[in-house]
């Protein structure tokens, strides 16, 4: 879908998530406001399972106002929108596909690898109001706490990546 956009910002909901009327004036607003903000993300409010409700707003809402810079932030594929111009200039999806191989990752997190390469050419922000609702399937809230281990590698993994791009420039 990135690919066919014609448009300026390019916003992201996934199929099985639902947003409120107001989203797309959210999403967009810090990109129409900041030509130095390359990537918004929102709220993702996950309707049956209080956890990943917590953590989700705990991520969003807290920690960036704790740590502010010192932390590498990330959207979910569910909820965010970028510039497409930011999208070209990090090449879009098809370095991301090959940097899950070059680095043996465990995850498939495009949403997650598209956060950090689009941080390489301007700011996050979150719009709070651009809140998306989805459902986590009974399987995956099953198997949710075998894979943070990996999921911790990963993430050490892709940080140590781009900390070191971003010093190499």
């Amino acid at each position: 879908g990135f690919e066919t956009v014609t448009g300026d910002i390019v916003a992201c909901v996934d199929g099985d998530s639902t947003v409120n009327e107001a989203w797309i004036s959210y999403i967009t607003e810090p990109l129409l406001g900041s030509s130095e903000i390359s990537l918004v993300g929102g709220y993702v409010i996950i309707l049956n399972n209080l956890y990943s409700r917590l953590s989700s707003f705990w991520q969003f809402a807290i920690l960036r106002k704790i740590l502010k810079d010192k932390v590498n932030y990330f959207v979910w594929g569910s909820n965010f929108a970028c510039r497409k111009l930011d999208y070209e200039n990090v090449r879009g999806i098809e370095p991301l596909i090959n940097l899950k191989e070059e680095l043996g990752l465990n995850f498939w997190a495009e949403d997650y690898y598209l956060s950090c390469a689009l941080q390489e050419v301007g700011i996050l922000d979150f719009a709070l109001g651009a809140k998306s609702y989805t459902r986590i399937p009974q399987w995956k809230i099953n198997l949710s706490t075998a894979p943070k281990k990996q999921w911790g590698q990963d993430n050490k993994k892709l940080l140590t990546y781009f900390t070191e791009k971003r010093e190499q420039r």
